[in-house]
C-alpha cells in the first residue's frame, strides 16, 4: 500500500533525474546563450516530481490522475529540452 508519494516509484526516479540534471548543470558550464532552455529544463524537471505530489495530496483520484497527466507532460517537456541542448 502506498502511504505516501514518496512511496511511489515515478516519484523516486523524478526526485533522482532533478538532482543529476542539477549536479550535471552546475558541473559542466554552459554558453550564457542556453541559459533560457537550461531554466526550462530546471523548471520541467522539478515539476514532475512536484505535481506527482501536489496530485497525491488532493485525496481525492480524479485529481491525481489529472496531476499525474501534468507530470507526463513535464517529462516530455524535459526530454524535449534536453535533446535541443
Amino acid at each position: 500500500m502506498v502511504n505516501s508519494y514518496k512511496d511511489l516509484i515515478v516519484f523516486q526516479k523524478s526526485k533522482t533525474l532533478t538532482i543529476d540534471v542539477i549536479k550535471y548543470f552546475k558541473k559542466n558550464k554552459t554558453d550564457r546563450s542556453n541559459d533560457f532552455l537550461l531554466n526550462q529544463v530546471f523548471r520541467s524537471v522539478s515539476s514532475v516530481g512536484a505535481n506527482l505530489a501536489e496530485g497525491f495530496g488532493r485525496n481525492y483520484s480524479q485529481n491525481f490522475k489529472q496531476f499525474v497527466g501534468i507530470a507526463r507532460g513535464s517529462s516530455f517537456e524535459t526530454e524535449y529540452c534536453l535533446k535541443c541542448y
